[in-house]
């Protein structure tokens, strides 16, 4: 595990305020699902590299567990939706085969609500994507409605 990249290329303690707080709710998220994550394998953390021609293309935490990929974004900023938060879930839903394994994670101080997210999706093209569109499909098959 490279903690250089999760932590910063500064270290921890001279890292930048963004860095620290990533870094911390990084940890916090970690320690709180530690019995889920525990036995997870190929855990692999974000890195300042390329795969498949994408920049910075693995998630915040990026694991499989039981044959099922599971990816995670830790937005430790003032602002969750940020400029690249479009191309971060296309990437992401392309990577996993449920779309209950894609977690957000934010600071509890920074509030964002479901419409915000919905907003942002349709209005950068999220919801036309075709590994998107087929996570709704196995979604929605799943559910039993109860009348």
């Amino acid at each position: 595990m490279d903690w250089i990249n999760i932590l910063g290329s500064s270290g921890f303690t001279n890292a930048s305020d963004f860095t620290r707080r990533h870094a911390d709710l990084g940890l916090q998220k970690i320690r709180e699902n530690a019995d889920f994550i525990k036995n997870a394998e190929n855990v692999k953390f974000e890195e300042l590299a390329n795969y498949d021609g994408i920049p910075n293309a693995i998630a915040d935490i990026d694991f499989v567990k039981e044959g099922k990929r599971y990816v995670g974004e830790f937005k430790a900023g003032d602002a969750v939706i940020t400029s690249n938060f479009h191309t971060q879930c296309i990437n992401y839903f392309q990577r996993v085969t449920d779309l209950r394994n894609f977690k957000l994670f934010r600071r509890p101080d920074v509030i964002l609500t479901k419409q915000t997210v919905i907003y942002n999706w349709v209005s950068k093209g999220v919801v036309n994507d075709e590994s998107f569109k087929n996570l709704v499909r196995q979604y929605a098959n799943g559910l039993t409605i109860l009348i």
